[in-house]
């Protein structure tokens, strides 16, 4: 009994150096990317990603966890704002905007306490036309010599990939909606054009004809 006790002891023991011998030939580094073309110019979706509170209106982890605990502070966007969050569900973080190239670049640092792993992203907007802009998400760290993060690394993008689509779709509609409604409310607040107003006054007689403006001769 106690010789098939140590086999088994010394089984584990030998089982567990395997793993941390293979952890230690594992990369150490990871790098999760993904891009969406949206129908806007940067400047909208640059304003929508650069400011820490509007991330909660398309991020897929906030919308995973409507009671999530959010806090906010530093700027108010760009370089400097920062945002935390507490979460049952989606584990305990913190996300800090270091660099900013508006309206074509915000670089940030992502870190999770608990797993005492830190990360940095970038996202690159770079405009196709007047009317499209390409949004690329990119977040890379450094695992270091933790063997059960590096575990972890073969699995992050199967993992934080599909956050990334859901979360650049949710942008895209986003930012869409807002680009088309301001569109609307610039052309309904447009005064009507001279000839729209002349036929309304030929439908009119009383009406006074519209006349262009023109400077007085002296």
């Amino acid at each position: 009994m106690v010789g098939t006790l140590r086999k088994m002891l010394i089984g584990v023991v030998a089982l567990i150096v395997l793993l941390v011998v293979i952890a230690f030939l594992l990369p150490r580094t990871f790098k999760v990317e993904r891009e969406i073309t949206i129908s806007a110019p940067p400047i909208p979706i640059y304003q929508m990603v650069s400011a820490p509170t509007n991330w909660p209106k398309w991020a897929v982890w906030n919308k995973r966890d409507p009671n999530m605990k959010l806090t906010f502070s530093g700027t108010g966007g760009g370089a400097g704002a920062k945002w935390s969050w507490e979460s049952a569900t989606e584990g305990n973080g913190a996300m800090e905007f270091t660099e900013a190239d508006p309206p074509r670049r915000l670089v940030y640092k992502l870190s999770f306490p608990d797993m005492q792993m830190v990360s940095s992203g970038v996202i690159r907007l770079t405009a196709v036309d007047d009317e499209t802009t390409k949004v690329s998400w990119t977040n890379e760290g450094d695992f270091g010599t933790n063997p059960a993060l590096r575990y972890l690394g073969l699995f992050m993008n199967k993992i934080v990939g599909p956050d990334f689509e859901a979360g650049l779709a949710s942008l895209k509609v986003l930012v869409e909606k807002r680009v088309m409604a301001d569109i609307k409310a610039k052309a309904d607040a447009a005064p009507p054009p001279i000839d729209a107003v002349n036929d309304a006054a030929k439908a009119d007689p009383a009406a006074p004809p519209a006349t262009a403006d023109v400077a007085p001769k002296k």
